[in-house]
């Protein structure tokens, strides 16, 4: 639980702590700051033609979107440890096809583990079948853009009305996070190709609404006016794949990507709620 991870007060450089609240942290939380300071973009350590990242942890911006949102049913894919999961305060399913789980996960409402990949979870029809349609959904499943975008498909086309889909890893620091396998002698945190999932939203869908937040250490991504009647996505998906699949980041451009995002401090624009 959140309360286990209070005890080092102070973060390290280039590790953000989980707080248990959100706190104005990254130089995007600054009044008026027209860029990172050295010691900002220090602590960051990403590669110089990279954004800094560097606001709050992302756990304490997952919570602080329960709070505002209050959301009576929340999906995450990618559950693994239960650590994003201990933010949750309504009914839930969680998804991961191995569990290991650090703490027993919260129960305000009715929980459900599914223990599967989410390509079979979605085919199943678990939502549809016990009228389940999430406010808030979570995905951090395999990073690769291919599987979240079919995650991203399917979770639109459950979606509460006036619901939110969360992607996690979309704002990689240097080229080897971006790779679509993980060498982790070469990285702490992998993104994967999960990137190009924002381009194809952004090229496909321009009535979702997209906002970039700074979560420490790999960005959200939150999404909302969602269209679960829109079929868009599940008709180029296979198209798209294939334009993709073998585009690094680095041949995209960096400019091209970075440059048409506007990368939004995670405490101001969310304001802490109690």
């Amino acid at each position: 639980m959140l309360f286990s991870l209070r005890r080092k007060k102070r973060d390290k450089p280039g590790k953000r702590r989980v707080r248990g609240e959100l706190a104005p942290l990254g130089w995007r939380a600054r009044p008026g700051a027209a860029g990172p300071t050295p010691e900002e973009r220090a602590f960051a350590v990403g590669a110089p033609d990279y954004p800094v990242v560097d606001g709050p942890h992302y756990i304490d911006v997952l919570d602080q979107l329960h709070r505002r949102l209050k959301p009576q049913w929340y999906l995450e894919v990618g559950a693994f440890t239960g650590l994003s999961l201990s933010v949750a305060r309504g009914g839930y399913v969680a998804v991961d096809p191995m569990f290991r789980l650090g703490a027993p996960p919260p129960i305000f409402g009715q929980a459900h583990l599914m223990q599967m990949t989410s390509a079979d979870f979605f085919a199943s029809g678990f939502l549809a079948r016990n009228a389940i349609r999430p406010d808030l959904a979570f995905l951090d499943g395999l990073h690769l853009f291919e599987a979240l975008l079919d995650d991203f498909i399917a979770a639109e086309r459950h979606a509460a009305e006036g619901g939110m889909i969360v992607l996690h890893d979309c704002l990689p620091s240097r080229d080897e996070m971006t790779a679509r396998t993980w060498d982790e002698a070469k990285v702490r945190f992998w993104t994967g190709d999960v990137w190009k999932v924002i381009v194809i939203l952004r090229a496909l869908r321009p009535d979702l609404r997209i906002t970039i937040l700074d979560a420490w250490p790999t960005g959200l991504a939150l999404i909302d006016r969602l269209d679960p009647a829109n079929a868009t996505l599940a008709e180029a998906r296979d198209a798209q794949v294939a334009a993709l699949r073998d585009v690094s980041l680095r041949a995209y451009g960096l400019e091209r990507f970075f440059g048409a995002l506007d990368i939004r401090s995670s405490f101001t624009h969310l304001q802490p709620q109690p």
